[in-house]
């Protein structure tokens, strides 16, 4: 499971600096998309280069994959996006 956070830059008047904020989050687990927040930023139809070996992803192919390296589609400042450290896996435990 990916999990992507999506800020949006405001300017702050009062402290004169740039701020980020929170607008959404993403959670991509396999084919499964969940969004909480605006879901107008988010999109399966982005077609990312993965940085380490500047193959052209597609959600299709591969969505972790893709997930994991969307944050560099979004390059023009109007988002911020950010891969957050995946889901740990599940552990099972038995109870004897």
């Amino acid at each position: 499971m990916v999990h992507l956070s999506f800020a949006a830059p405001e300017w702050n008047e009062t402290e004169h600096n740039l701020v980020f904020r929170h607008v959404a989050d993403v959670w991509v687990a396999g084919r499964d998309v969940h969004v909480e927040g605006d879901a107008s930023v988010f999109s399966t139809n982005i077609r990312v280069v993965e940085p380490e070996t500047g193959a052209l992803l597609t959600f299709d192919s591969d969505p972790e994959r893709w997930a994991r390296a969307l944050p560099t589609a979004y390059r023009s400042g109007d988002l911020e996006v950010t891969a957050l450290a995946e889901a740990p896996l599940a552990v099972v435990m038995e109870y004897a």
